[in-house]
């Protein structure tokens, strides 16, 4: 009876840390802005790291999403409050996609794109 128990409280224990830990992981993400340019970032919610203004380094860049009213850099993914638009170096951004690595074989990798409004965006990140 007590193993029984013992093993029913482990498996509920993993089942809580997988969703924590789904809950803040870091989103690859694709954004698309209105002048035709295309960047790629790494968002983690309540992080405290972002990339400089002159990161050169080709890779997915971190990044502060910040309000409007909030100080910030050019670097910043900044949230218009009134029109709930999102913009990146004074670009509005026209279209959001998460990205995911999925492994189809041993060495075999494919990336798997999904399109995402942007006020759902703004609802996960606010």
């Amino acid at each position: 009876m007590i193993n029984i128990l013992e093993i029913t409280i482990t498996f509920i224990l993993l089942l809580l840390g997988g969703k924590i830990s789904d809950s803040y992981k870091s989103e690859n993400v694709e954004m698309h802005l209105d002048n035709g340019s295309i960047h790629y970032f790494e968002i983690h919610k309540n992080d405290k790291y972002a990339c400089p203004k002159t990161c050169s380094v080709k890779h997915f860049h971190s990044t502060y999403i910040v309000n409007e009213n909030d100080s910030f850099n050019e670097s910043d993914i900044t949230i218009n409050n009134n029109n709930s638009l999102l913009s990146y170096e004074k670009n509005e951004v026209s279209d959001i996609y998460y990205i995911k690595k999925v492994k189809k074989s041993r060495k075999k990798q494919s990336i798997e794109r999904d399109k995402v409004d942007v006020n759902t965006f703004l609802k996960r990140y606010k």
